[in-house]
């Protein structure tokens, strides 16, 4: 696996460096931002992030609609929710809201634990978008559009 763009939306910026290492050096394309403002401005731009790593409290605030705001930019990206409060209820309350995982910040913060998650999320969506894809395309052929094909030779067919 390498390539596939992590957007970390984390104010703590020690912490977001530090992920964005690690996950960097695992082969991922990681992206470090601040606040929710800059992580929907990177969101807008042309490339969607596979995943969000998402802190669950950003400046001080915990905003129940997080994970919301990041469906609403790009509603087939995995979110793991990355947070220092480990009660039930914060766990539930992020996988209701539709995070894929969460992950609770301690002393010892698990790099394992990190990877694993993200891993985890780039699989799970893969089904998810290929059928997405397929449904654009569908719909395009629908639409009258001209479908493009490969020669033979890209399937290994000759002659």
């Amino acid at each position: 696996m390498t390539g596939e763009r992590i957007l970390i939306v984390e104010d703590n910026s020690p912490l977001g460096r530090m992920l964005a290492g690690a996950l960097s050096l695992e082969g991922f394309d990681a992206v470090h931002v601040h606040d929710m403002d800059a992580a929907v401005q990177h969101m807008k731009g042309n490339v969607h992030p596979d995943v969000v790593l998402l802190d669950l409290t950003l400046n001080g605030e915990r905003d129940p609609e997080i994970i919301d705001r990041v469906h609403k930019h790009c509603p087939d990206v995995p979110v793991v929710v990355v947070t220092g409060d480990d009660s039930r209820s914060t766990y539930q309350e992020c996988i209701e809201a539709g995070a894929h995982a969460v992950i609770v910040k301690a002393e010892k913060f698990a790099h394992e634990s990190i990877y694993r998650a993200v891993f985890s999320a780039i699989h799970a969506s893969k089904p998810h978008k290929m059928i997405t894809n397929f449904g654009k395309r569908l719909g395009r052929i629908w639409a009258g559009e001209p479908e493009q094909t490969l020669p033979p030779q890209a399937f290994g067919v000759t002659g």
